[in-house]
């Protein structure tokens, strides 16, 4: 039935090309319609309508608290953080200018929050840790990525959250991002604030500690690293 609708709609006077333009309109125009559909619902909100902030809140906040959970391991810690978020947001609105989705502005602040909740629990002095990148190579791609089955597998999730905690806050924060997230370096420089390179360094010396740091809590626990990353 697809077939025939599609069939149907072609009559031969459109190339492949125009149709493929045709479909990058149409993705442009979804969001440009987006983005003003964000900008009246902060603009409202900014005014002082409740029922606007209501429904930014019930629209983001289910996945905004899933991300938390994932990242924290904790409930209490990613409820309280989803509160954080929207009271960080409320302060920040009028300096939004709807130039990207509301979503990723959230969860941008998202980010944040949980950067400096990692630097309080870690009692971190230096608000920036300073790698200096390798010049000649992208150091992700010489550190293999920490499977994404540790973060979901119940038995083990706790291990890895207790090795992350031992880890700073942005070298935990570079894995969440590219190894639990599946972020590209630079899609998590854009949310973590920093250019793509030295997520990059994080992210190698981040999978190195970490590896070194849960060999040790498996010995500890009577466990082999090497099950433990085996991908089920």
């Amino acid at each position: 039935m697809i077939d025939v609708i599609i069939i149907t709609a072609w009559d031969g006077r459109d190339t492949l090309s125009e149709l493929e333009r045709g479909v990058d309109q149409d993705s442009a125009e979804a969001f440009e319609e987006q983005l003003k559909t964000d900008r009246d619902l902060v603009e409202k909100i900014v005014r002082g309508d409740e029922r606007a902030f209501r429904q930014m809140y019930r629209a983001y906040s289910p996945g905004l608290l899933r991300r938390l959970m994932q990242w924290l391991g904790n409930a209490q810690q990613a409820e309280d953080c989803l509160q954080q978020v929207f009271l960080e947001a409320l302060r920040s609105f009028e300096r939004y200018r709807g130039e990207g989705k509301l979503s990723s502005w959230l969860h941008r602040i998202a980010t944040n929050v949980v950067m400096d909740l990692f630097r309080k629990n870690k009692r971190i002095k230096s608000l920036m840790e300073r790698v200096t990148p390798p010049a000649d190579a992208d150091p992700a791609d010489s550190s293999p990525p920490i499977p994404e089955t540790l973060f979901l597998r119940e038995e083990v999730r706790e291990l890895v959250h207790d090795v992350l905690n031992k880890l700073s806050a942005q070298k935990r924060m570079a894995i969440l991002l590219c190894d639990m997230e599946g972020l590209a370096l630079e899609q998590a420089a854009s949310q973590m604030g920093v250019p793509p390179g030295t997520v990059g360094s994080r992210l190698y010396h981040g999978r190195r500690e970490f590896q070194k740091k849960a060999e040790i809590e498996c010995r500890r626990r009577g466990l082999s690293l090497h099950d433990l990353m085996i991908e089920e």
